[in-house]
């Protein structure tokens, strides 16, 4: 993979032409206007060497026309506005360069950055891989897919209106965990047991344990997990409330077949093979640069 021309790196500051115009404009004195030489074919200006083709000349008098929505065949004119326009936005950006702006300034040194990887991944050419290639690659990843485990539970909560009140629902808890154990279902524990409320908060369907956790906390779901359907808690304090806790239904943490996820899996796939044509241009760029490091660590 060819890292690019200096021509086309060099480009990517137009992008930036736009955040540098308003901190430069201060800076930047008026200058003649752009004189008509000859100029290579397929150019159609030059601006201290650097040449404007005629292909981004025609895209910027693209873009003006359509936002304008203006006449369908551009006056020379407005042709010559667009091209004012690219030779000061040329100006800028190697006035941008003189003053070390992608240098000095953090938010240019990202948009450049940004630019580049962009570059860089549009001139990565995506094979979609062979079911055989697929099948290896999710067997390598498969682990991120993994679905984690999810619980059915139904809770008994027992509140406690004060200290001297303690010892009273803590016995209606252990009454209702006993009865539950002998295979009654909850609505009747708890008409029998004078249980104050059903818990509201709790999901009345099967849910992934970091859901559950988030909603009643780590202690509860800690007692819950790894029980079987139909197990019961032993009755779990917190706080002034008492509770118990009835597993419906489990599910196990579970990784789903291929083909379930089989598009994730190519974008997966997809963004691999950037990250190592990427890996690729990075070493390529330092077997040629000359880099000379520090031997111990930049003190903070």
């Amino acid at each position: 993979m060819s890292w690019g021309s200096s021509r086309a790196v060099y480009l990517l500051w137009v992008g930036v032409a736009v955040g540098l115009g308003v901190a430069l404009a201060t800076v930047i004195t008026p200058g003649a206007r752009a004189v008509e030489k000859s100029v290579p074919e397929g150019v159609v200006a030059q601006v201290n060497g650097r040449r404007i083709s005629s292909s981004r000349f025609e895209q910027a008098l693209t873009r003006l026309v359509g936002d304008a929505q203006t006449e369908t065949s551009p006056s020379p004119a407005l042709k010559q506005r667009v091209l004012e326009k690219l030779v000061d936005e040329e100006l800028l950006v190697q006035r941008g360069i003189e003053l070390n702006l992608h240098r000095s300034t953090p938010a240019i040194r990202q948009a450049l950055l940004a630019a580049v990887l962009s570059v860089e991944a549009q001139g990565t050419e995506f094979q979609m891989p062979t079911d055989q290639e697929l099948e290896l690659f999710y067997d390598e990843v498969k682990s991120d897919f993994k679905r984690p485990a999810a619980l059915h539970l139904r809770q008994v909560l027992i509140v406690s209106r004060g200290p001297r009140d303690a010892a009273r629902a803590r016995a209606v808890a252990e009454r209702a965990a006993s009865m539950l154990r002998a295979g009654m279902s909850l609505d009747h524990v708890c008409r029998v047991s004078q249980c104050e409320t059903l818990d509201p908060h709790v999901p009345q369907a099967l849910t992934p344990l970091p859901e559950l956790e988030a909603t009643l906390g780590p202690e509860l779901i800690a007692a819950a997990h790894g029980l079987a359907p139909g197990a019961v808690t032993d009755v779990i304090n917190i706080g002034n409330t008492y509770r118990v806790l009835q597993v419906e239904e489990s599910q196990p943490a579970t990784i789903p077949p291929l083909a379930e996820v089989q598009e994730l899996v190519v974008q997966r796939f997809r963004f691999s093979q950037r990250r190592a044509s990427l890996a690729e241009a990075l070493s390529l760029l330092r077997e040629h640069a000359d880099i000379t490091t520090t031997t111990a660590p930049p003190k903070p």
